[in-house]
């Protein structure tokens, strides 16, 4: 009796284990390739946020967003990946867009001040509405 017991809890680590890597193999999320839910200037989604954040995460969040506007700062965040900086309606506030890797030979081409269209999915808004996974169209 106390083998089946070990055996049945034996093969349900295993299944568990098995669940775990095939998980962590997904191939990463393209979202270049998502249809796009909406496409909104910077000034529009920033001031959705600011005047109702509770609206804002019900509209946007997971959504994918094509943002126009005009490039306010570019930096690395932590992980060393390309951030954007795309102007709110506020001066230092808007919507930060971290690039994908794959998008650095773009990045490297924009400067301060330039117009620009990224598309990411929405995650929320911290003190910027924040895209993830972009790709600069």
């Amino acid at each position: 009796m106390l083998k089946k017991i070990l055996f049945g809890l034996l093969a349900i680590i295993a299944i568990i284990a098995i669940a775990g890597l095939v998980i962590w193999n997904l191939p990463a999320e393209n979202v270049a390739k998502k249809t796009v839910d909406y496409t909104i200037s910077a000034n529009e989604l920033f001031g959705e946020y600011t005047s109702n954040e509770k609206a804002g995460n019900t509209k946007y969040i997971d959504k994918v967003l094509i943002v126009n506007g005009k490039i306010e700062d570019m930096m690395k965040d932590e992980t060393g990946a390309q951030v954007v900086l795309i102007s709110g309606s506020d001066i230092g506030n808007g919507v930060m867009c971290t690039l994908e890797e794959s998008e650095s030979a773009k990045a490297a081409q924009l400067k301060r001040g330039d117009e620009v269209s990224i598309k990411g999915r929405c995650s929320g808004m911290l003190m910027d509405v924040v895209l993830n996974k972009c790709t600069i169209q």
